[in-house]
């Protein structure tokens, strides 16, 4: 009995291990995407205050001008910010 439920463990890691492959196969082309979007939620939630500053801008200012303004602002910081 012991023999058997080894055997039929193995055969269910195996499959299970097949099944894996087969979904990070599907879900390949999204990965960069989804990654992107996983460093943008870790930033935000590095900077709680940052956020609510930029949530409060966005309610008072409007999302026009808040694109437009971050647009100058961004090629700014990112020359401040390389290492």
């Amino acid at each position: 009995m012991m023999r058997e439920l080894g055997h039929r463990r193995a055969a269910l890691v195996a499959r299970s291990s097949v099944q894996r492959a087969c979904i990070a196969a599907r879900l390949a082309p999204a990965a960069r995407g989804l990654a992107a979007a996983d460093r943008f939620a870790a930033t935000l939630r590095e900077h709680p205050v940052m956020t609510g500053m930029a949530a409060s801008m966005l309610a008072l200012i409007g999302p026009r001008t808040l694109l437009r303004w971050a647009m100058r602002l961004v090629p700014i910081y990112a020359l401040l910010t390389r290492r």
